[in-house]
């Protein structure tokens, strides 16, 4: 409750099932391993989150890969974004690089940018062979694109992605064709005029 909002760049819980720590989680003895996670795996307390977040992170990050990321955010209760970018940089740098960070926070810290706040993805269908993005956003929206990788046997850090451009159906609503090639994760990106990006979760084809 002493937040405002929360804005994890990289980082996320499950260390212990897929992370760069899980040779170093492995090595504890069994019992202060279990302590470890208990007492400071955010799994273990994410579910108490309820405050907005912006999650950031790429999709080749080598410290935490998007399965230990998807578990995670999905366990917080406050309203959430994403900001996935393909083969995102890991480091100082390119962590507080990105726009969406203060455009995130203007949203709640700064009245006068409410104007300015991020695209909100509202939901997602699949139609046939068609994906229909819904979305709000006070800014118009300058493209939407989709990203797949076929590399499912490949550990996350390893995947190539491809991306395609989609189409904007109506004043709220994207258009993707779904890729051919299955299986497949993809996750869609909606970037507005002002260059700020949120996107999708990804989801496995089949």
């Amino acid at each position: 409750p002493r937040l405002k909002v929360g804005i994890p760049v990289y980082g996320c819980g499950f260390p212990q099932e897929n992370s760069v720590w899980v040779p170093v989680l492995n090595s504890l003895p069994e019992d202060e391993r279990r302590a470890w996670i208990a007492n400071f795996d955010p799994s273990s307390y994410l579910s108490r989150c309820r405050i907005p977040s912006l999650w950031v992170n790429g999709t080749n990050d080598f410290a935490y890969p998007m399965d230990s990321y998807q578990k995670s955010y999905r366990l917080v209760k406050g309203p959430r974004s994403l900001c996935v970018t393909v083969k995102m940089p890991h480091g100082h740098e390119a962590g507080w690089a990105p726009a969406e960070i203060g455009r995130f926070a203007d949203t709640y810290f700064n009245p006068r940018q409410l104007g300015d706040s991020l695209p909100i993805v509202l939901g997602q269908a699949i139609e046939g062979e068609r994906l229909k993005i819904g979305y709000d956003s006070n800014v118009a929206l300058l493209n939407s694109q989709i990203h797949w990788t076929t590399d499912l046997t490949k550990p996350w850090q390893q995947r190539e992605w491809r991306s395609k451009p989609g189409d904007v159906v109506g004043l709220h609503e994207v258009g993707h064709d779904l890729p051919k090639e299955r299986p497949s994760v993809y996750f869609v990106t909606l970037t507005d005029n002002h260059r700020g990006t949120t996107s999708t979760e990804h989801a496995e084809l089949r």
